[in-house]
């Protein structure tokens, strides 16, 4: 993948909520400025927070977590990620694997981020 590349990647709302938020607060300038970016990317819309009746809740176990409908749990999107956007990925998932705190909700992102 040169600089200008882009890959498509299937998304669930459920991926893009995880992600967004592991994804580092700190990091050096041109890091952030990709993250900002993808941030942007990942983020839900009020139409698929309407359609999905997406809804803050409370989980059994005390933990902040969402509800949302049948639809939501099967819908995905196909998000364009950039080289850059890309690298910072991996990198963020290599250092969850190297201290065994990947996700395994995020098994997924990370097969497909992996393939060529």
């Amino acid at each position: 993948m040169d600089t200008n590349e882009t890959k498509m990647i299937s998304f669930s709302l459920l991926e893009r909520l995880e992600l967004h938020e592991i994804l580092p607060k700190k990091e050096s300038r041109v890091v952030l400025v990709v993250l900002k970016d993808l941030k942007k990317k990942l983020e839900l819309t009020q139409e698929e927070i309407s359609k999905f009746q997406i809804k803050d809740t409370i989980l059994p176990n005390g933990r902040n977590g969402i509800s949302l409908n049948n639809d939501g749990v099967n819908y995905t999107k196909e998000i364009e990620i950039t080289k850059l956007e890309k690298d910072v990925i991996s990198s963020l998932f290599n250092k969850l694997d190297e201290t065994k705190e990947l996700p395994e909700s995020l098994l997924n992102i990370d097969q497909q981020i992996s393939s060529n």
